[in-house]
């Protein structure tokens, strides 16, 4: 009965993960960089945020 229950306890961690994932939007200031492999977010033209701020977070297509 323990494994079950940590085996659930497990599976909802990762599916609460993968969600958080799926669903990350870039930053005030940043857009989606839709052609970048990993969906990274770059600087909207005219903002004064950093690349580096922007390329810490990813999005993905339909989020940004």
């Amino acid at each position: 009965m323990k494994n079950k229950f940590a085996a659930l306890v497990i599976t909802l961690f990762v599916l609460v993960l993968a969600i958080d994932n799926v669903t990350t939007q870039c930053l005030e200031g940043c857009e989606c960089n839709q052609e970048s492999t990993g969906k990274t977010c770059r600087p909207k033209q005219g903002s004064n945020v950093s690349p580096a701020v922007c390329l810490a977070q990813y999005c993905y297509h339909g989020y940004c």
